[in-house]
């Protein structure tokens, strides 16, 4: 391994083999020169394109920098087997001598032909030595593409070593006569692949990529931020009292009804919070916390309201009793007085069941109320919002801001309905979405172990990472285990959330969010498949896996 000029690893073994394998020779660039204003350089690209011996390499502007600092650049570098590398000196225009002196058009030049080209040959050759290859033989031949000589010029370092315009036709066999001449008598070719290493240094191509963990971590920040025309929504929506907003998953709803509260509660009022799911109120809980506003799913808020009145003594612990907790909240103990909320807040609306919304509209006759939700993640078909809210002002989001667009593409293909293939190809292309096929049932968990390793080694951290259920809770399946292969994992409510991998059902993380995403058990479950899966996919702020059985 050796360190190119900036001190990144620069790993010459591979490109060679590479190199090696696919036998490019040529000229390079294929299609047409690099950028250039010489006129005379060109005519050389076209007669090298034409007559490049077959198993010659050459390169068009092979620029280099040495580890002291030099740099430098060569107007074409050509890779003769069992020679060496011939550097070719292109001078352009009208080229003369007079009295011992080069002129250029008229012009006295500066250097003698040959002088910029024994500068680069040395960097060039010191170059390939820091890399660890073996010496290798160059030699040196002016051009002078432009004008067209019977007798070359009698300067001892040009006679046998300069070819004109009239060279251009049968470039190739110019070339091959020049050889012996150019190259020292002595010289000794390395074994390495020394032409492999040159391509590399030339710099084919170059698509910029990063680690999909590190480009998540660059694109946090931003993404947690309101943008100006959420923050000008929330301005112009403060004025309602009554308000039902729907958007989309990823819109934004969650942070919205995140800013809403902690802006009326800056302002003094009272404000309660409510969502569906535990794991989401924690994390709203703790992003608010010491700012004055209460957060609480509706049935923990109703339980609470009947421990403080002394109707119960402990949170309920059979499914029944919290089927009716929130009922019973509010028929028997509804917030009175400075205990009442001046402002409420409700988000995931769409999965609250009847008792919940009673407890709801006995909030809402005194308190501002808004009301967020998505009618296309409400999993259960029984569930809907009530008919006063009909009557309601009405917003739509429609901007997905959490989900790339990939994934949402993908989330419509694995459900059936209409999509963007290119962009799902793409998608595809960039590792943004990929689907895992498993041979059998006893192979899925070691897939998922796989692949968290694989996000792991892209940069994400355990924390970064959430397995999603298709199944339920009670059913068995990921959201159940404590470990998937050697990762430790939690659920979305436990404190440890921010420390571990998460596995849980895809309903329980309803609200939260994760870089990464890997979604599994889909066997498993057949009822309301594309609600489940629209849900676990669109948690993934980054990335996503499915991992499946093949079929």
């Amino acid at each position: 391994m050796q360190l190119n000029q900036e001190g990144a690893a620069l790993n010459v073994a591979p490109v060679c083999r590479f190199w090696g394998r696919m036998s490019n020779t040529g000229l390079w660039p294929r299609e047409k020169p690099r950028p250039t204003d010489s006129h005379a350089e060109q005519k050389v690209y076209e007669a090298l394109s034409r007559c490049l011996p077959d198993n010659w390499t050459a390169w068009h502007s092979l620029r280099i920098r040495t580890n002291e600092g030099f740099e430098g650049e060569g107007d074409f570098v050509v890779a003769v087997p069992g020679r060496g590398l011939l550097i070719f000196e292109v001078k352009g225009g009208h080229i003369e001598q007079r009295d011992g002196r080069w002129f250029q058009n008229g012009h006295e030049m500066e250097q003698a032909p040959r002088e910029q080209a024994h500068g680069y040959a040395k960097k060039l050759h010191a170059r390939i030595k820091e890399l660890g290859c073996q010496s290798v033989p160059y030699g040196i031949l002016t051009i002078f593409p432009d004008i067209a000589f019977e007798r070359p010029p009698g300067q001892d370092d040009l006679h046998e070593l300069l070819l004109g315009e009239q060279d251009l036709p049968w470039l190739g066999e110019a070339l091959n006569a020049k050889l012996d001449r150019a190259f020292p008598s002595d010289y000794l070719v390395p074994q390495s692949n020394w032409i492999g290493l040159l391509h590399q240094l030339w710099g084919e191509t170059w698509i910029p990529r990063v680690r999909l963990g590190h480009r998540a971590a660059a694109n946090a920040e931003e993404r947690y931020q309101l943008d100006q025309r959420q923050l000008e929504l929330i301005d112009s929506l403060t004025g309602n009292r009554r308000l039902v907003i729907e958007g989309v998953a990823g819109s934004g709803k969650t942070l919205l009804a995140r800013e809403a509260a902690l802006r009326m509660a800056a302002e003094g009022r009272r404000v309660r919070l409510l969502c569906f799911t535990d794991a989401l109120a924690q994390w709203l809980a703790e992003s608010v916390k010491g700012r004055g506003v209460q957060v609480d799913t509706v049935p923990r808020y109703a339980a609470g309201l009947l421990i403080e009145k002394g109707v119960i003594a402990s949170l309920p612990a059979d499914p029944a009793t919290w089927a009716e907790i929130s009922f019973r909240a509010a028929a028997e103990t509804p917030p009175e007085g400075e205990k009442r909320p001046e402002v409420l807040i409700v988000d995931e609306a769409q999965d609250l069941a009847e008792s919940d919304w009673l407890l709801v509209e006995e909030l809402a006759r005194d308190a501002r109320t808004w009301i967020f939700h998505d009618p296309t993640q409400s999993f259960w078909s029984d569930r809907r919002l009530p008919d006063w809210l009909e009557c309601w002002p009405n917003y739509r989001l429609y901007k997905c801001y959490r989900c790339p667009e990939p994934i949402l593409e993908f989330s419509k293909m694995l459900a059936g309905a209409a999509y963007d293939t290119d962009v799902v190809e793409k998608g595809l292309a960039d590792q943004v979405i990929g689907v895992v096929e498993c041979p059998s049932e006893s192979s899925v968990s070691a897939k998922v172990e796989n692949e968290i390793r694989k996000f792991c080694g892209q940069g994400f951290r355990p924390e970064d990472i959430a397995v999603l259920s298709l199944r339920g809770q009670t059913a068995g399946g990921f959201a159940m285990v404590n470990r998937i292969g050697s990762f430790p994992v939690v659920r979305a409510d436990s404190p440890e959330i921010d420390s571990h991998v998460v596995a849980d059902t895809f309903l329980r993380f309803k609200g939260l969010e994760r870089p990464a995403v890997i979604v599994t058990d889909m066997g498993k479950v057949t009822d309301r498949f594309d609600v489940r899966l629209y849900i676990a996919l669109t948690r993934a702020l980054d990335v996503v896996r499915v991992v499946s059985l093949k079929v």
